[in-house]
């Protein structure tokens, strides 16, 4: 998710540049009517819509950077388990309070353009979108964009595998049903999943995703719970 969320970045800033006219450049005038209307959207497209890409990946980074610090000093820096745990305690309110401010300026967004005006910028702005929106501690925010995401995960615009996980899981936490069985928890030594919807057809939509099937996973997990 870095590395994309960087690549993208890296896009973005290199089309983050002062507007010049197509029709003034050297090649113009030997350009075909066609080439020149597409210069044109081009120019049109990118003026409208820079702004708005540029400030959704810095949100982006405001969110996810607390993460790349630690991560950081947790490879460089010595220390024992208990130390990390401490650590990792003491540094949560840099999380919650990025994942705070990214939700406010995202929903700030969304309210300004609602959904339909950020998926006009494009399918990289959207995946940058739901990366936000999947590590924010808003649960009711997150809910209401499930049916925002889940086309551009059917696309494969954004990992199909990642949502399906984040939809069980904010769908498991509202106390509604699950669609990819991802979402549990151990009993009595058994990882048992939350409830699904249409289970019958839980394995199709598993295998569509790229996931082992669902006794599968709860073999794997009951190992897991096994060592609780």
């Amino acid at each position: 998710m870095l590395k994309k969320f960087l690549t993208s970045t890296f896009l973005i800033g290199a089309l983050a540049v002062s507007s010049v006219s197509m029709a003034s450049t050297a090649h113009a005038q030997d350009a075909s009517a066609n080439a020149r209307y597409l210069a044109g959207e081009f120019e049109r497209r990118h003026d409208a819509n820079v702004e708005l890409a540029a400030d959704i990946a810095r949100i982006a980074m405001v969110a996810e950077y607390p993460g790349i610090v630690v991560s950081d000093i947790m490879m460089s820096e010595q220390m024992t388990m208990e130390d990390r745990e401490q650590f990792l305690e003491l540094v949560d309110p840099f999380f919650a309070f990025a994942a705070a401010q990214a939700a406010t300026e995202l929903k700030a967004h969304v309210d300004r353009v609602g959904w339909d005006g950020i998926a006009e910028v494009g399918p990289v702005t959207m995946s940058i979108a739901f990366d936000i929106v999947s590590n924010l501690r808003d649960l009711d925010f997150q809910r209401s964009t499930l049916s925002v995401f889940e086309p551009y995960a059917e696309r494969e615009d954004i990992n199909a595998y990642v949502f399906a996980m984040f939809y069980d899981d904010v769908m498991a936490a509202n106390g509604e049903a699950q669609k990819w069985g991802t979402a549990g928890q151990c009993e009595n030594g058994q990882w048992v999943p939350a409830t699904i919807q249409d289970r019958a057809n839980v394995d199709a939509r598993r295998e569509a995703v790229g996931m082992m099937t669902l006794a599968e996973s709860i073999e794997v997990e009951n190992q897991y719970c096994g060592t609780e």
